[in-house]
């Protein structure tokens, strides 16, 4: 991380504004976080380990990412019904830590940020105290994708804005913003989250886009297109739509602000951001005063990047955080 993280590199030189930021968790390294949470003791020897980190590796903060509390995740991780609570608890011995660091060794002219990664799920947000996290951190990362994909049964939106009409009434980016602030969240700490991949779904039977967009409809169990194995970027996605233009179909939820890619030939239906559901998240984000954007992952972002989309739309609209 020297290149990055060096504070009189040549990237650092070209891009002060830049905060170079640690993540630590995720999908697949959340195990240990409730037995780590649970005691004082271990509480504060993860937060002098990140504390630690941060300060000799040079970044500018923390991103907590336990996924998660109480409930979901990956089924190997460890569980506790005081999850919610002992989340707090970590969360203010990190603070306080990096907060200590601060002061006695740039006397308070550096600020550390810290951070969480949020799921979209209410009922997994239903076991957090978010008023408490508000008030402790700089930053709430929702995680507004993946709604959908290779585990579901049907097929839907993967990162739909709003509710659509042609789904069952579920996840969407509107509904847990809105559950978050009814909760006590500053508005100014939401991140809204978002795909640079699209997921793909084999469909069971014929669909007639017109009517209902191809969704809500049953998966094929065996699936044989290499595309829907995985999440694809959006250049794979481009490149798959300019091979197959005959066959495919673009078409837009306007209820959700949402779209999807259709394949007539293969009844392959396809999930993505498009520069409609980006632009509509961006005016979302603006008009509720939220944070900002954030994306996953930087590696599938397009040659158009919608990284440097929502940049310029913050900074055409004067706003200092995003």
């Amino acid at each position: 991380m020297g290149y990055i993280n060096n504070k009189d590199g040549e990237f650092r030189t070209k891009y002060p504004s830049i905060k170079s930021i640690i993540s630590i968790g995720g999908w697949t390294w959340s195990k240990d976080f409730s037995v780590v949470a649970r005691d004082h003791n271990s509480r504060a020897k993860f937060s002098e380990s990140v504390v630690d980190f941060i300060d000799k590796y040079g970044f500018d903060g923390v991103d907590v990412d336990w996924e998660f509390p109480v409930e979901g995740g990956d089924n190997k991780n460890t569980k506790d019904p005081s999850d919610g609570k002992n989340f707090v608890s970590l969360l203010t011995e990190i603070k306080n830590g990096l907060n200590k660091l601060a002061s006695t060794k740039y006397q308070n002219s550096k600020k550390f940020e810290i951070g969480v990664a949020a799921s979209a799920s209410i009922r997994i947000n239903r076991h957090l105290d978010i008023k408490k996290i508000s008030s402790i951190v700089d930053f709430i990362n929702i995680m507004g994708y993946d709604f959908s994909g290779s585990w579901s049964s049907k097929t839907n939106h993967a990162s739909n804005l709003f509710d659509s009409k042609f789904t069952p009434p579920g996840v969407s980016i509107d509904r847990v913003v809105k559950y978050y602030l009814e909760n006590g969240a500053d508005s100014t700490k939401l991140i809204i989250g978002c795909p640079l991949h699209a997921v793909g779904f084999p469909i069971s039977e014929r669909v007639d886009i017109s009517k209902d967009l191809g969704l809500n409809k049953s998966i094929r169990n065996s699936i044989t297109a290499d595309l829907v194995k995985r999440s694809i970027s959006y250049d794979e996605l481009e490149s798959y739509y300019q091979k197959n233009r005959g066959d495919v179909v673009k078409a837009y939820d306007t209820n959700a602000k949402a779209t999807i890619l259709y394949n007539n030939k293969t009844n392959v239906l396809f999930s993505f951001d498009s520069s409609y559901s980006i632009n509509n998240k961006l005016s979302y984000i603006n008009s509720n005063n939220l944070g900002g954007m954030m994306f996953w992952d930087i590696s599938k972002d397009s040659k158009q990047s919608f990284i440097s989309s929502a940049h310029n739309y913050f900074k055409s609209h004067k706003r200092n955080k995003y």
